[in-house]
């Protein structure tokens, strides 16, 4: 395993700067969910390099995982898209830069996170999208 993450969350915010409560609680949730991803994507690794011997279980199980991450990330993203977003676009528009992106993170992992559950974990393919779902490329 790598020693630094695949995720980059947008470039996160620097450490040393002082938030508000509200900002704050939202870049330590983004850092939780960046843990379970890595967790999640270890995990259909895992499963991808031994599907023929892969039992059902285990795929039921990296399928319960994904339900819970998507309960929490739904609940990320609406706090940011809801409150956040609306009010940094006042300051920094909305079409372009760091909101649009977030906004297409946002997006992106849903929908695979979406295919993947409505294809089930049932083979390769559904895994396959759950993997590639993961990992968002970056524009920068």
């Amino acid at each position: 395993m790598k020693s630094e993450s695949q995720f980059a969350c947008h470039q996160m915010a620097a450490q040393s700067t002082k938030y508000c409560p509200a900002i704050a609680g939202l870049i330590d949730e983004h850092l939780k969910l960046k843990l379970v991803m890595e967790e999640l994507l270890l995990k259909t690794k895992g499963i991808l390099d031994s599907l023929e011997k892969t039992e059902y279980v285990e795929k039921a199980a990296l399928r319960k995982e994904v339900v819970r991450f998507k309960k929490n990330l739904e609940l990320h993203s609406y706090k940011e898209e809801a409150y956040l977003f609306d009010t940094l676009a006042n300051y920094i528009g909305r079409n372009s830069g760091p909101i649009a992106v977030m906004e297409y993170e946002h997006q992106t992992a849903k929908t695979y996170i979406g295919q993947f559950l409505s294809e089930g974990c049932s083979d390769k393919e559904a895994l396959d999208s759950l993997k590639n779902g993961i990992i968002i490329e970056r524009p920068f």
